[in-house]
């Protein structure tokens, strides 16, 4: 991929995150160059469109005898040649029974369709389908957003029992969940105590058992009562509804964006992989829901994301959480009924445009159809089409039809045929929604707040790449890098307070044994105080690699009229970590020492310690200060050590208002293990005091 100048386009985090606007945001596998992929899962030029293709009997058992010549693939309407047709099988079902060469004696032939497809070229040299033995990548998907208090203990009990009951020795399983964020509990592990020590933690989490937003049905009893008490106008009612719509739309969109991120993660493993999303789902459309002005159709959202999940041969079976109380007992009545009738809608057509299954309608117990699910997929075919010309970015219908009578065939409707830039720009929007599940390259991130010249609250970011994890290309000379790196500080209400974004070019000596140390990238902003979550994203633009992370931020209402201190830092002097400041040069206060934004440091180290003192009270008399500094380091093993106590006096004719504080850290003697440095600061005049900490590990 050539490397792209600021000058020439707009950095495509930018575009991310003026797209993910307010309540947004595994290290990719290469793909052997000789094996046909889908579209967007390798970097090189895209050979094949990968349909999976399950096929049961009348006992919902998987038919595993299937020719080339029985299968017929519709794209856009219309039959097309069929490049390849394999049949993937787990090693329980490949031992279990695997096809014949040729058909036994005496046996008779298919029988064709009633309708049967217009002859069309398919696979030369028909024959049986020799099984490939391959593992599926289970996905168990916590959906605890979407409900109005959180996510129920049944959906976690079902998936215990679900695992409990076994899978394929080549299955692998991952356990994800998002409620008020999202998280990855188990990336993918064969180990069923690893992925059974997931579901413990999220059980245990009150993010997804309690961090339900959907308030659908207290917004439509207020609507309702608002609306008589108010006259029961259709203005203020539909303006009213205008407001809770508002708010579903972004619980929408943060789910769709979520789920595009994991997709998006899911297209770089080859195989297929079965999502268990266990959800209430959502109406596609919440105008609809409170009778709003203006109604909108979302469906092109629905359609886009499931059929980008199709192309990366992710499928979606949804499991309801809405249980009994669904549309179909007729237990609700009213509004209610039909939102959660539209709920399960939304949920169904992400299964069947998927080529999914939906399980619903029952309160307990959903291992039961989850097996079913699994037992089918033990044994299933691919399909592989070769589209025409170069990818176009649009959606295309599919369809595949089995000449064989009495078989049930589920495939996914469509895909999306995804260009390069398509791609970057989905995974870099996937990678602020989630960026747990983007560590390609690993990105630290490290948050410090401080106080301008004229007392405004300002915020600096932080971001340490190791130079390992980059491609570092010789140019004039040096080694160098060319990235972007773009990051959001958004606050506990959704609200996007800051974003930036900046094309760089990192230069670094020229030979590789000079040490690869981090590159550090700072950008600074101003910042009013409160509680805030910081996401950054990197990409390398020669490898396209991503990486990215997030941590919560609190900044302080630092008083003019009271003793203050910025966050207290650490810093390694003289490493050779390198520094770039996405700033203009010369703007805001500079940190002493590039940081040590991942603080994990040797025995045999002095690190330095630094930190900014604001405004101390003046005596009135006298007019000087006097503040009293203390520095020990904690550790639970080996207690406290105290570093420093001395008072420090400013004279009258001293009329700062800051002063910067540095003082080294010798660890010599301290034994492995993670401490706390606290420094700690007390104004004898105003008879106050402040404290800061930071955590640091020895090795």
């Amino acid at each position: 991929m050539p490397p792209t100048t600021l000058s020439r386009r707009i950095p495509l985090l930018l575009v991310a995150t003026l797209l993910l606007g307010p309540g947004l945001a595994p290290a990719a596998q290469k793909t052997t160059p000789d094996k046909p992929t889908a579209p967007g899962i390798q970097r090189e030029r895209v050979s094949l469109v990968l349909i999976d293709v399950v096929v049961t009997d009348r006992r919902g058992l998987p038919v595993k005898d299937l020719r080339p010549e029985d299968f017929t693939l519709f794209v856009d309407g219309r039959p097309v040649k069929i490049q390849s047709v394999d049949l993937q099988m787990t090693d329980a079902a490949t031992t279990a029974a695997a096809p014949t060469p040729q058909a036994p004696s005496g046996s008779q032939p298919p029988l064709p369709t009633s309708e049967p497809p217009p002859p069309t070229p398919t696979i030369e040299q028909p024959g049986a389908i020799r099984p490939i033995p391959t593992g599926r990548g289970i996905v168990l998907f916590f959906d605890g957003l979407n409900c109005p208090r959180g996510l129920g203990a049944e959906a976690i009990l079902s998936a215990r029992r679900f695992l409990q009951e076994g899978l394929s020795p080549e299955d692998e399983v991952m356990v994800v969940g998002l409620g008020r964020e999202f998280k990855v509990y188990q990336n993918f592990t064969p180990d069923m105590t690893a992925a059974l020590s997931a579901l413990d933690r999220v059980e245990e989490d009150p993010q997804i058992r309690q961090g339900g937003e959907d308030q659908t049905e207290s917004h439509l009893n207020l609507q309702k009562e608002l609306g008589s008490f108010l006259g029961g106008g259709r203005l203020t009612v539909a303006s009213m509804g205008e407001a809770f719509a508002s708010d579903d739309v972004r619980r929408m969109e943060r789910f769709f964006a979520v789920l595009g991120a994991l997709t998006g993660v899911l297209r770089t493993r080859e195989g297929r992989k079965e999502v268990f999303l266990f959800s209430d789902g959502f109406p596609i459309n919440p105008e609809a829901v409170y009778s709003t002005l203006h109604p909108r159709r979302r469906t092109d959202e629905l359609l886009r994301t499931s059929q980008e999940a199709s192309s990366a041969q992710v499928v979606l079976n949804p499991v309801s959480t809405l249980g009994l109380t669904g549309p179909e007992t007729g237990i609700l009545a009213g509004p209610m009924a039909w939102v959660r009738a539209a709920s399960t809608r939304t949920l169904s057509a992400l299964a069947l445009n998927t080529g999914g299954v939906l399980i619903h309608g029952t309160n307990s117990h959903f291992e039961g159809p989850m097996r079913n699910i699994e037992e089918q997929t033990r044994a299933t075919y691919q399909l592989g089409y070769a589209p025409e010309g170069e990818p176009d970015g649009k959606l295309h219908s599919t369809r595949v039809v089995v000449r064989r009578k009495e078989l049930q065939v589920r495939a996914q409707e469509g895909y999306l045929w995804m260009t390069e830039a398509q791609r970057r720009e989905r995974e870099t929007i996937s990678a602020y929604a989630a960026p747990e599940l983007f560590r390609a390259i690993p990105v630290s991130l490290l948050v410090r707040t401080y106080l301008e010249d004229d007392g405004k609250p300002m915020v600096e970011v932080a971001i340490a790449v190791s130079e390992s994890s980059l491609l570092l290309l010789p140019r004039e000379g040096r080694r160098t890098a060319h990235l972007e790196a773009g990051g959001l500080l958004r606050s506990t209400d959704g609200k996007v307070e800051k974003r930036f974004s900046r094309s760089v070019k990192a230069r670094l000596p020229g030979k590789a044994d000079t040490g690869a140390g981090d590159l550090t990238l700072l950008v600074r902003h101003p910042v009013p105080p409160g509680e805030y979550e910081a996401v950054v994203v990197v990409r390398d633009l020669d490898s396209g690699e991503v990486g990215a992370a997030r941590m919560p931020v609190k900044v302080p209402a630092l008083s003019p009229e009271h003793l203050a201190m910025s966050s207290l830092v650490l810093s390694l002097p003289g490493s050779a970590s390198g520094r770039i400041d996405l700033d203009k040069p010369g703007s805001g206060e500079r940190l002493l020492e590039v940081p040590a934004v991942t603080p994990v440091f040797t025995a045999d180290e002095t690190v330095s310690a630094s930190s900014v003192l604001y405004h101390p009270r003046r005596d009135p008399a006298s007019g000087e200060a006097s503040v009293i500094l203390l520095a020990a380091i904690h550790g639970s093993d080996a207690g406290d050590r105290p570093l420093l106590s001395l008072r420090h006096r400013i004279p009258a004719k001293d009329t700062r208002d800051s002063f910067p504080i540095e003082f080294p850290l010798e660890l010599k003697g301290l034994e492995p293990g993670r401490y706390e440095l606290h420094l700690q600061a007390w104004d004898e005049v105003d008879r106050r005091g402040v404290l800061q900490r930071v955590e640091f590990l020895v090795r």
